[in-house]
C-alpha cells in the first residue's frame, strides 16, 4: 500500500483506485507502511494509470505507448511519461489504398519479444538436456522417489509401469524444466555480449538504441534517404531502426537540408526505384548524435 505523504488517513480522498466518475471517497485503510524494493510508494495523488505505469517502469517491464492518432503527438504525453517519448508512436497508419488502419503488426512484434525469448530458451534447453540425458546414467534419475511405490502398485502395475520408470520420467521432466527456467533467466537478464580477438573488442548490446546517450548512433537508410513510413515495399518499415528513428524525431527531420549541409553529392545515375536521386552507399549525414548512413540500394 501507499504511505500517507500529504495528510492523515481520515482526510485522504485520493487513492488511485477511487478517482472515478463518481468522485473520491475516504481511504478504507487506517494505517499503511512505506513500500520496499522497486514498488511504487507515495502514490496517494497518483491516478490509476500513473500508478500502473510507474510500477511497470520500476519493474523494467516492456511498455508500449500508442497515440490515438496518425501523428506523433508528443505533447499528449503526461510529464511522467516524458522519458518514453522515443518509443511512443501513432496507432493509426495509412495503407496502400490510403485507408487509415491500426498498426497491429507493431503491437504483435512488440509483444512477440517474450515469445522469442520463450522459443529460443526452449531450443537451447532442449539441446542442453539432450547432452545431459546422453551422458548421465539413467539410474541417476530414479534416485529421487517422487511417488510412493504403494501408489504405483495399486494403479499402474497392471499397465506395465513400475515405480522406477515413473520416477525416472518425472525426474527427466523436472530436470528439463529447471534447465529451461535457467536458460530463460539468462536470456531475460542478458544485456550485452562481448567478442574479443587480436587487437579488437566488439560489444553487442541489447536494448533500445534510441535511448543510448554519450555515443553516436548509426541509423541505416536506403540510398535515397527515404523517410516515408508505410506498409509498401518502397516504404520504411515502422518497426525498423530507421522507422523508429524517423518517428522519434517527428516533423523536425528535414533530410534534404541535412544532405545540403553535409555537402553530400548525389550519384550521377539515379536509383532504379522510381528514378529517384540516390547517394553512394556509405555516405553519412549528421543529425545531432545520429549518423544517418546510406546503406542499401533500392530496386
Amino acid at each position: 500500500m501507499a504511505e500517507w505523504v500529504k495528510t492523515t488517513q481520515w482526510e485522504a480522498y485520493c487513492t488511485p483506485y477511487k478517482q472515478n466518475t463518481n468522485g473520491t471517497r475516504l481511504c478504507k485503510y487506517v494505517s499503511t507502511v512505506p513500500t520496499t524494493g522497486n514498488n511504487v510508494s507515495s502514490i496517494n495523488n497518483y491516478s490509476y494509470l500513473r500508478h500502473e505505469f510507474e510500477q511497470a517502469a520500476r519493474q523494467k517491464e516492456n511498455i508500449i505507448i500508442l497515440y490515438n492518432s496518425t501523428r506523433y503527438e508528443n505533447e499528449w504525453l503526461p510529464s511522467y511519461m516524458s522519458d518514453y517519448k522515443n518509443v511512443a508512436r501513432p496507432f493509426w497508419i495509412t495503407n496502400y489504398w490510403g485507408q487509415r488502419v491500426g498498426d497491429y503488426s507493431y503491437i504483435k512484434e512488440a509483444l512477440g519479444f517474450l515469445i522469442k525469448i520463450f522459443c529460443k530458451s526452449a531450443t537451447w534447453a532442449f539441446g542442453i538436456i539432450s547432452v545431459i540425458f546422453a551422458f548421465v546414467p539413467e539410474s541417476f534419475f530414479h534416485t529421487i522417489r517422487w511417488i510412493p511405490a504403494q501408489a504405483v502398485q495399486k494403479s499402474l502395475t497392471d499397465k506395465g509401469i513400475t515405480d522406477v520408470e515413473l520416477d525416472t520420467i518425472i525426474s527427466r521432466i523436472v530436470c528439463y524444466a529447471v534447465v529451461w527456467v535457467i536458460v530463460t533467466l539468462i536470456y531475460a537478464v542478458r544485456h550485452s555480449v562481448t567478442i574479443k580477438g587480436d587487437n579488437y573488442t566488439i560489444q553487442v548490446k541489447y536494448g533500445n538504441l534510441l535511448k543510448e546517450t554519450n555515443c553516436k548512433k548509426v541509423i541505416n537508410f536506403d540510398e535515397c534517404y527515404t523517410t516515408h513510413i508505410g506498409p509498401n515495399p518502397s516504404d520504411i518499415k515502422a518497426s525498423s531502426i530507421c522507422g523508429q528513428y524517423i518517428q522519434s524525431v517527428g516533423g523536425s527531420l528535414n533530410i534534404q537540408n541535412l544532405i545540403d549541409n553535409a555537402e553530400v553529392k548525389p550519384e550521377e545515375c539515379v536509383s532504379r526505384f522510381n528514378h529517384s536521386r540516390s547517394y553512394k552507399p556509405g555516405s553519412i549525414i549528421v543529425n545531432g548524435d545520429a549518423l544517418l548512413l546510406a546503406f542499401c540500394n533500392v530496386k
